[in-house]
């Protein structure tokens, strides 16, 4: 295994050993390598060993990570490199017999390098008699041409398949008809437990249950090898299981999914009384197969887990890049975005609609411990209540009409990350109760599931309502208001930073230039003194649409007042000496852009920047009906 050796501190001259996987380093003890410095953060930097690739993710440090003297943020590493996180000095050693070594820890742990060489060799010459003559020669011998064909189905399957659950799905179905067996069954071994998940199951034609049991399964990963049952009640498991009676379970084949020492899921086939049991050939046979696709499912898991670190990864650069100003009230907002985003503290976002403050809360996350972790964002308010229990918490298998499967909600899918809930005073009190759960207790439990699973999220909330006025109407929970104001966050509308429309509205042509590779235009400074005047009810949301809707209807390659002509001016109040209220600038806006629509409402939400539910409901709210 590669080497990280401390040249410099308290502890220099120790040697770590990397694991495959994440090797996190920083100060905090929950750490693979805990650094007793604190100049080091808590959460610093994250190795990844990939064989044989390795690499270095900073992970938002104060003092930065460093290789062979430049700052990074990703950066590949090779034997030799020199590191430094704050003060500490590292060196690294991959060593070139890595893949000897490799190759050899797997045989060790059962796992089959040889035959994924074979698998490799045959999916890319797709010579089916070279398969047997290899399995042959290392000991496996193939007996029938059936067992080619599985062997070869098995293959087909895993090359096409990059994920999992669809993988394990189509496994399972081809080998139960291979084995004519009864039926079928998948499972999952759930992260850091030794709970295990049914992901997939098939019977076959007449058999009206799935013949499945976990006594089966947990013996199997208990024992960590492939078991034969010939007779499962006269082996005594009728008298530990009732399922393997009820379900008619004469003979079985069960086996972990393994790869390097860990296991990773299960696989159980099984007949019925009426069939012939499986003997020493089949499980023969099994024990193969099974072997092989555990050396699959590591890498679609790995495959998972680099795609999550991609996304997450772009989610820094938008909470990096995508927020602009240079005003006051900006300002003001991105110092409390620093101060707030190294705690786990529950934000609390209130602004306009429009204000950006799902870019405030991928900043927050970006700039937290958790960066390398998902992000993820919910509307609150564009999911129907029907719906939204479900999105939040997730739901079990047969929850509910039209819940063919297990799903994971946005807790879990955030989990070890952030959580945006935008418009979270939309939500109803029930779903309140459930969402105070989570945040007093860290744990969840899903629609039509009895079990609790344990969360560690960061959530930030936004709202553009007043919750103190919504808990006093009886429309949000008190308790549930204290817990989530820990930290508040207030955007300014953008009539309150009219300093910041120039760099804005420059900013959003430059991204449509760029996106659209349309000829550039630029802003004369009637134009900019037009938005610079206006009220802008929708916000920095409203001047984005604005701006490029001008510069896809302009011909000209300078944009000026005309292009924005589109602008509806607020009436005047009574006394024209004070500015319109909030309400009216808002309620006369909607009006004349549904005016302009011919109350197409669909298109009025977009240039609005609301979508449709948001629209409706202002419409019902300011009781606006068409003229005539």
């Amino acid at each position: 295994m590669p080497k990280l050796m401390q040249t410099s501190g308290d502890q220099s001259g120790r040697e770590i050993d990397l694991v495959i996987g994440s090797n996190t380093l920083g100060r905090d003890q929950g750490n693979h390598i805990v650094v007793h410095s604190t100049g080091v953060s808590r959460h610093h930097a994250t190795i990844r060993w990939e064989p044989p690739f390795c690499r270095i993710l900073d992970q938002a440090s104060t003092n930065g990570t460093f290789v062979n003297g430049t700052r990074v943020e990703v950066q590949g590493l090779q034997s030799g490199d020199v590191l430094r996180t704050g003060p500490i000095d590292w060196k690294i050693e991959i060593g070139k017999n890595e893949t000897a070594e490799l190759t050899q820890e797997a045989k060790e742990t059962r796992e089959p390098k040889d035959i994924d060489a074979t698998v490799i060799e045959v999916v890319g010459d797709q010579q089916v008699p070279h398969l047997r003559d290899e399995f042959s020669k290392r000991g496996r011998p193939i007996r029938s041409d059936r067992d080619l064909a599985t062997l070869y189905r098995t293959i087909d399957c895993l090359v096409k398949n990059s994920h999992p659950r669809p993988l394990l799905r189509q496994v399972i179905e081809d080998l139960v008809k291979a084995f004519s067996a009864s039926g079928g069954a998948a499972f999952l071994v759930e992260p850091n437990t030794s709970e295990f998940e049914l992901v997939a199951g098939t019977s076959s034609p007449g058999q009206s249950v799935l013949p499945v049991s976990k006594t089966i399964i947990q013996r199997a990963l208990d024992k960590r090898e492939t078991l034969l049952f010939r007779d499962a009640a006269a082996e005594g498991l009728s008298a530990e299981s009732g399922s393997v009676m009820s379900l008619r379970i004469h003979s079985a084949l069960a086996s972990p999914l393994i790869a390097y020492g860990k296991p990773l899921g299960a696989l159980q086939l099984s007949r019925s009384p009426d069939q012939r049991p499986f003997n020493d050939k089949d499980l023969k046979l099994f024990s193969v197969v099974t072997e092989l696709i555990g050396m699959a499912l590591i890498n679609c898991q790995r495959r998972e887990e680099l795609e999550t670190e991609n996304e997450a990864m772009g989610e820094i650069i938008k909470g990096r890049f995508s927020m602009l100003g240079n005003s006051a009230a900006i300002r003001k907002v991105f110092d409390t975005i620093e101060q707030t985003a190294g705690s786990t503290l529950t934000v609390l976002v209130q602004g306009e609609s429009g204000t950006g403050k799902e870019l405030v809360a991928r900043a927050i996350h970006s700039r937290s411990p958790r960066m390398a972790g998902p992000f993820i964002a919910m509307n609150c308010a564009a999911v129907p209540e029907s719906l939204a229990e479900s999105e939040i918490f997730g739901h079990e298998k047969g929850a509910f009409t039209g819940a063919d499967d297990r799903r994971a909600g946005c807790f879990e899918r955030s989990h070890m990350g952030s959580l945006f809930l935008d418009e979270v005073g939309e939500l109803s009190l029930p779903i309140q109760a459930k969402l105070l759960r989570v945040l007093e207790e860290g744990e969840l439990t899903r629609v039509g599931g009895e079990k609790n699973l344990k969360v560690d999220v960061r959530l930030i909330v936004a709202t553009n309502r007043d919750l103190e006025e919504r808990v006093r109407d009886g429309l949000f929970r008190q308790d549930l208001f204290f817990r989530l104001q820990v930290v508040t966050l207030p955007l300014p509308p953008l009539r309150e930073r009219k300093e910041d429309i120039p760099l804005l509205a420059e900013n959003f042509l430059s991204e449509y230039h760029e996106s659209a590779r349309h000829i550039p235009h630029r802003l004369s400074q009637d134009a900019l003194d037009r938005l610079i005047d206006y009220p802008w009810p929708g916000n920095v949301r409203q001047l984005k649409n604005s701006v490029i809707r001008a510069a896809v209807l302009s011909p000209n390659e300078e944009l000026t007042s005309k292009d924005f002509s589109f602008l509806v001016d607020v009436g005047e109040t009574s006394d024209p000496a004070l500015p319109a209220p909030l309400e009216d600038v808002e309620k006369n806006h909607i009006y004349q852009v549904l005016e302009y629509c011919n109350w197409k409402r669909e298109q009025a939400a977009e240039i609005l920047g609301i979508d449709r539910k948001t629209l409706f409901n202002k419409i019902h709210r300011y009781g606006l009906v068409r003229q005539g």
